[in-house]
């Protein structure tokens, strides 16, 4: 494993960890998952270079392969398994639509894809034809 890839897996960590504090009912708990919410937006946005909001329901296993340039909305879903790789944006077009579904054991293989609004991929495995 590269020195890039540890950054990636730490930030991973940290974003399931924020959103399994979030969940808990008790406020205490709850109010402890700023300080490391903090900690991931800056890691994240920073360091790394991927914007994936706290709020965003994501699956197991994500995997994010050269993050940079990755954006996820929080409207968006990722299902379990999902593949990410670098300049991808997952969003909507206009503010407070609906954000699009990535179903389970997606590896999405393409540079500078855009899916936008109510959109659904489900195949497991979406290509361009640039590659």
């Amino acid at each position: 494993m590269n020195f890039y890839a540890i950054h990636i897996t730490i930030a991973i960590r940290l974003l399931y960890l924020v959103q399994k504090l979030r969940r808990n009912r008790n406020p205490i708990v709850r109010a402890s998952s700023k300080p490391i919410q903090f900690v991931y937006r800056f890691y994240s946005l920073f360091i790394i270079g991927f914007d994936i909001p706290t709020s965003t329901v994501i699956g197991r296993n994500l995997k994010i392969y050269h993050g940079i340039g990755l954006v996820v909305s929080a409207s968006s879903k990722i299902g379990d398994n999902v593949t990410l790789r670098q300049n991808t944006t997952i969003g909507v077009a206009n503010k407070g639509g609906a954000g699009p579904v990535i179903e389970d054991d997606v590896e999405i293989v393409c540079k500078f894809l855009q899916i936008c609004n109510q959109f659904t991929v489900i195949e497991k495995r979406f290509r361009t034809s640039q590659e």
